[in-house]
């Protein structure tokens, strides 16, 4: 029942849900009395809307894949009279789980279609995998494209204010050996590196890296401390504000209004001399390492055990904050001198 109820609820797109119905009526009409994960991958492989016009570069393998799920799915048991109901096998729900997950790690609103796909293909379905691989599919590949699909889709949703990565011009900072890129090729991100003098497309692990780097800037929300970078070799840090005409916009902890070509969020680092707020009050500290989203100190003094706290300064965000504070304190107590002497 629950997951029939989040099927049928609003946790999934109507798309997919389709696919899920279309499943289960498919298994009735064959007397089938268990639909598998493998079930719903052939379906997907059916729709051309879903799959084949997503993944081009993969149209060579749809047939083998539909030859071997459609083997797969002639070999499974029947049910010969009888009033059948056909029911997703237990695999369903872990499979929904899954994808849940990755709706979750995009930052997206609904479980559609490639975070099913992403869940089927390299989400531990072993047959599935098995399947793809022998039909010349690069699972890491697979992987790269529905990631890529998804972030085109999610920069549709909010009414092309990112036009599909085209905020994020070098993902590496431009003095390194092979700095990279993602481009939108008839409507596919895709990722590139600069060797030789030309940009070529990056193999599986730099293509990683530059869409887990993209989909990082991808999701910067106002307030986010972050590092900007144009072309200078190093990075100007502040709090992201926008992104406008073209440039990311930063607030510096002088609290200057700044433009950059990129910028990248910036994940303390083991050492990294930080504020940390404890009770009230901000503690000098030595950053140690990230625990389920909370931040793991030990003060500079070693006087208490490391500790757990959720809001941090780097030091020199913290200097710059308590400058301006005491020079604003200094123009108000001037301010009330000559208010005195008049």
């Amino acid at each position: 029942m629950e997951l029939a109820h989040q099927i049928s609820s609003g946790d999934v797109t109507d798309g997919l849900r389709y696919c899920f119905n279309a499943v289960i009526v498919d298994c009735k009409a064959n007397r089938i009395p268990q639909a598998t994960p493998e079930h719903l991958l052939l379906e997907i492989v059916r729709n051309a809307q879903t799959f084949a016009e997503t993944f081009s570069e993969f149209r060579s393998s749809i047939y083998g894949i539909m030859r071997e799920l459609q083997g797969y799915v002639d070999d499974q048991p029947r049910v010969e009279s009888g009033n059948l109901r056909a029911q997703p096998t237990w695999q369903w729900s872990a499979m929904l789980e899954r994808a849940s997950k990755e709706r979750i790690a995009c930052g997206d609103g609904l479980i559609d279609v490639e975070h099913m796909l992403l869940a089927l293909c390299t989400g531990g379905e072993a047959r599935i995998i098995a399947i793809l691989s022998c039909c010349g599919v690069s699972i890491e590949r697979l992987r790269e494209v529905l990631l890529a699909r998804l972030a085109i889709k999610r920069a549709g949703s909010r009414g092309g204010q990112a036009e599909s990565f085209s905020q994020v011009c070098y993902l590496r900072r431009p003095w390194e050996e092979q700095p990279g890129r993602i481009t939108n090729r008839n409507g596919f991100l895709v990722a590139e590196v600069f060797t030789e003098g030309v940009w070529v497309r990056a193999n599986t692990a730099q293509a990683a890296n530059l869409f887990r780097r993209a989909l990082a800037v991808d999701k910067l929300k106002s307030g986010d401390l972050v590092v900007g970078w144009s072309g200078e070799r190093s990075g100007v840090y502040g709090r992201y504000h926008e992104f406008k005409d073209g440039f990311h916009w930063l607030y510096t902890f002088a609290g200057k209004l700044v433009k950059h070509l990129l910028v990248e969020p910036y994940a303390y680092q083991r050492f990294d001399r930080v504020y940390a707020k404890v009770d009230g009050c901000w503690h000098r500290c030595v950053y140690q390492q990230n625990q389920n989203g909370k931040h793991l100190v030990q003060t500079e003094d070693r006087a208490k055990c490391p500790l757990l706290v959720t809001e941090l300064r780097l030091a020199a965000e913290h200097a710059a904050i308590v400058k301006a504070a005491e020079q604003a304190a200094a123009t108000a107590t001037a301010d009330e001198v000559v208010v005195g002497l008049a």
